[in-house]
């Protein structure tokens, strides 16, 4: 008769829990601590032992630390539920964003805290090294650039990844409409309170921002566009609502945050399974492209006869030390053709290469600021953006036209099977 088989532990169980504890608190991730803490029974109590004091080792080693501030922020943000009521938005932006940097007080976490700060980190650097890719290849991106010298510096890297955390912190606070008061007399619209959190941030600051909801919607609109041939409900979808492809139905998507965005461009037959209304689309048609274009134009008219230097001492909180985004900036706008894109909201090309995003040692050698804006083909490329969405309104339109028409023969040839009475 066979024995009956007995398991063995792994040498790993058999360590001391200390020995454990110094193995799990060196892992990468939070995410590859969660898993090691579950394979085993010894590996969790050791875990359970000292959870906080793993947890907070392996996150700050996975986060960028000059920006656990922002992180933080994100998670404070998402702590409150939705639609956020004015008085907590104006009482956020008063708090957080208002001061030199941000500051919110904790430094050690559970497990069950750490892990969407550490999954919201590694979208961050998913679409920190995917902008980067997109905007130094970019068409309209510096001639004099050398595939060599594209390692970014720290200040750069921090530069892209702050304007991602600042587009997942307005995401918490705006996905949805803010909640009126009944009690307050004076509401003023929704719009007024978006536009109150881009004023906490310099013009070349919100610059980047729009940099990244630039390259963010660029790569929704190559997903619905890769949709539109598969799927003729879609089309139809899209021909109803207004000017299908570049309103609401972006936003929308947008809205959801970067995580959402993540699963969508990895998995973009989402879009098939998705499930529309109007009144959804209509809540989020005006997410962030009309409130920061509002913004943008009034901060370029309100410096306008100001230098840098004095627009500069207007916002204190800006904490930059590389004078690389503000000098970008103040090129830019010195330029008619700035002016004309600011405020007719054209689609702006010089964010697809992320003019603001750079140090100024890096400018200087492309030869950037030796340049004029006019000369730099932007105006052939907002004429190709409205050429490609002329295309793209006339194919939805052709795909959803024949979806009705196949529609309505199915419809004729079920009727003829009926028996009427």
């Amino acid at each position: 008769m066979d024995r009956p088989s007995v398991l063995q532990k792994s040498c790993l169980e058999c360590l001391p829990p200390e020995l454990i504890q110094l193995i799990l608190a060196a892992l990468p991730d939070v995410m590859s601590l969660k898993s090691a803490a579950l394979s085993c029974w010894s590996m969790y109590e050791a875990f359970i032992g000292a959870e906080q004091l793993i947890t907070s080792q392996v996150l700050t080693a996975q986060l960028n630390l000059d920006l656990l501030e922002y992180a933080l922020l994100v998670r404070e943000a998402a702590k409150h539920t939705v639609p956020w009521t004015q008085q907590e938005v104006l009482s956020f932006i008063r708090r957080h964003l208002l001061v030199t940097s941000p500051t919110v007080a904790q430094r050690t976490w559970s497990l069950s805290e750490a892990l969407p700060m550490g999954d919201l980190y590694d979208h961050i650097r998913y679409f920190t090294d995917d902008f980067v890719s997109n905007a130094l290849t970019a068409p309209l991106a510096p001639a004099k650039r050398e595939p060599g010298l594209w390692e970014l510096s720290r200040g750069e890297v921090n530069r892209i990844e702050t304007a991602f955390y600042r587009f997942e912190i307005y995401c918490k606070m705006f996905k949805t409409e803010v909640k009126c008061d009944d009690t307050d007399e004076d509401n003023e619209d929704l719009r007024y309170y978006k536009e109150d959190f881009h004023d906490v941030f310099s013009p070349w600051e919100n610059e980047q921002l729009a940099c990244v909801h630039y390259y963010l919607l660029k790569k929704v609109e190559n997903v619905f566009r890769d949709t539109l041939t598969r799927d003729s409900e879609w089309c139809h979808f899209l021909s109803i609502v207004q000017d299908g492809i570049h309103r609401g139905c972006i936003e929308y998507q947008l809205a959801q945050g970067l995580g959402y965005l993540h699963t969508l461009f990895e998995n973009p037959h989402l879009l098939g399974t998705e499930k529309y209304n109007k009144s959804l689309y209509s809540s989020q048609s005006w997410f962030l492209k009309t409130s920061l274009g509002n913004n943008l134009e009034r901060q370029y008219y309100d410096a306008e006869f100001y230098d840098i230097e004095e627009v500069k001492e207007r916002f204190p909180q800006s904490s930059d030390s590389d004078t690389g985004p503000m000098d970008a900036w103040d090129w830019a706008r010195q330029s008619h053709t700035y002016r004309c894109l600011v405020i007719d909201e054209y689609p702006f090309p010089l964010r697809e290469w992320g003019y603001v995003m750079w140090d100024r040692a890096r400018l200087d050698a492309w030869g950037i600021l030796q340049t004029s804006l006019e000369n730099s083909g932007v105006d052939a490329a907002v004429e190709a953006d409205k050429e490609q969405l002329a295309k793209d309104k006339k194919l939805i339109e052709e795909i959803a036209e024949e979806f009705e028409r196949e529609r309505a023969r199915i419809y004729r040839e079920e009727s003829k099977k009926l028996k009427w009475p």
